[in-house]
């Protein structure tokens, strides 16, 4: 019994040596690590530093290692100069790389030569050498340190003398328990490390479900756009095919009713027969065109026009066509042979033929018409807004025209006609307004009436040939790249 109360007493005070050991030793680390964080934030900063605030810990024993970790955990949401802490431990002061602050650990033996030339490098001084901080040194520019700081020696060595005599008794206890908390870790790291493959692997699965669900989703969206684009795309050959027959079809019409319209037009010979040299610059802005030129041959008496019908291109076209056949219709079945009353039953002709439908049609033509008389060599003209140029001896004459068109009109007068004697005239011109109105040159702006008259007068020293090829030159420089806005219709005399 006395023996069972022995061992019951020697475990009472080796618990309650224990207990004084971790706590003593816990206070002593707060106390260390608080000491050492003031004295850092008190520590003037080297020149060139890194980013880092660097503490070196020199010692080489379990309790350096302790206080590292301590100070470490202390210092985990903490910052020194506004700067993340780094805490290095060295054996000997040799190893520092120029740390912001240095702490000797008790047990640490110095060379005095080694210290001095460390010192001389970094410029910083002993503040303290006592036990059990060792020596701190410092910048020499921040000495300010509390001394309630420096407080923390008797209180550390009364825990220590409790230490040494605690420390034979429970040693091999310590030693027991580090072993079994060795093995505990071990199987502890065994696990967390078997946990963290398997939730990897868990993670791994996952992420592949989900990139295939992604994928088939992908997939599946791809296809259906792929379908869809191939329907569109389909439809969109078939309806260029369906278009592209179209307008084979149209063209094919256009081009045969261009032939139409080109049979209607007057052979040379008609032009040769009259005058010694002429040109006929005829340019349709479509296919087919809704100026035409025309010439009729009845008693002697030679007929000349350029006519320009409302519109131009299909409805132009049609328009030439019935205003050509109602021409030639009132020389040779009415037998009308002066240019103004040809004009005015043409007039009648055409509001006859648009009478037959119920729309209001007030469509017609401009037209510059002449008689030549070769007998009396003689020309009469009579015209609807077209004008005629003429030039003798080298100057320009225009004769102006009705300024009504040829058609319904409202406000519609007899036509008039004037005489010209063939004597005076060196060259004459026919035409339609489409050269003048023409768009182009370097301001985009019409070619205009005048600049046309000044070409005419510029070509007068040349052939019929050679005033048609730079007619024809001139009119495609000044459109350039710009569309033609109209038909247009030159024709030239020389006697």
């Amino acid at each position: 019994m006395q023996y069972f109360l022995k061992i019951l007493f020697f475990l009472v005070v080796t618990l309650s040596f224990q207990s004084l050991f971790a706590r003593d030793k816990e206070n002593l680390m707060v106390k260390q690590s608080e000491f050492i964080f003031k004295s850092a934030n008190k520590t003037k900063t080297p020149p060139h530093s890194n980013s880092k605030f660097t503490i070196a810990l020199i010692g080489s024993n379990r309790d350096t290692k302790n206080l590292k970790e301590y100070f470490e955990q202390k210092l985990n949401y903490r910052q020194i100069k506004s700067r993340k802490v780094k805490i290095f431990i060295y054996k000997e002061l040799s190893q520092t790389a120029g740390e912001d602050l240095i702490v000797f650990l008790p047990g640490i033996k110095l060379k005095a030569d080694e210290l001095e030339s460390k010192l001389s490098k970094i410029n910083y001084i002993i503040l303290k050498e006592s036990k059990p901080y060792g020596v701190m040194i410092f910048n020499a520019n921040n000495l300010l340190l509390k001394a309630d700081n420096l407080k923390l020696e008797e209180e550390n060595i009364e825990k220590e003398a409790l230490l040494n005599d605690a420390g034979l008794i429970i040693g091999e206890q310590k030693d027991s328990i580090q072993n079994k908390n060795k093995i505990l870790n071990k199987k502890t790291e065994t696990i967390a490390s078997q946990f963290s493959e398997i939730s990897e692997k868990k993670g791994t699965i996952k992420f592949q479900k989900v990139i295939i669900v992604v994928g088939a989703l992908f997939f599946v969206v791809i296809s259906g756009l792929l379908f869809l684009l191939y329907r569109v795309n389909r439809q969109r050959k078939l309806s260029l095919i369906e278009l592209e027959i179209k307008n084979k079809h149209i063209i094919d019409s256009l081009n045969y009713a261009k032939n139409i319209q080109d049979a209607i037009l007057p052979d040379s010979k008609f032009f040769s027969t009259s005058f010694k040299e002429y040109f006929v610059l005829f340019e349709p802005k479509d296919i087919v065109s809704g100026d035409f030129y025309w010439t009729e041959e009845h008693r002697g008496k030679m007929y000349f026009a350029v006519a320009d019908c409302t519109g131009h291109g299909v409805p132009g076209a049609f328009l030439s066509l019935v205003c050509s056949s109602a021409l030639s219709k009132v020389i040779k079945e009415y037998y009308i042979l002066e240019p103004a009353q040809i004009l005015d039953a043409v007039s009648k002709e055409l509001e006859i033929f648009f009478s037959k439908n119920m729309k209001k049609i007030n469509d017609g033509m401009d037209i510059t018409l002449i008689r030549f008389e070769e007998s009396k060599n003689e020309f009469v003209f009579s015209g609807a807004h077209n004008s005629l140029i003429y030039f003798k001896k080298g100057e320009l004459v225009s004769v102006a025209a009705d300024r009504q068109p040829v058609g319904a009109y409202e406000y519609k007068k007899m036509f008039t006609q004037k005489i010209i004697n063939g004597d005076d005239v060196d060259s004459l011109y026919l035409f339609s307004d489409g050269f003048p109105d023409q768009f182009g040159g370097p301001k985009n702006k019409k070619f205009s009436k005048k600049r046309f008259r000044n070409l005419l007068h510029d070509i007068q020293g040349l052939s019929m040939a050679d005033q048609h090829l730079k007619m024809k030159t001139e009119f495609l420089e000044w459109q350039n790249n710009n569309e033609q806005i109209d038909d247009v219709t030159v024709v030239g005399f020389k006697q």
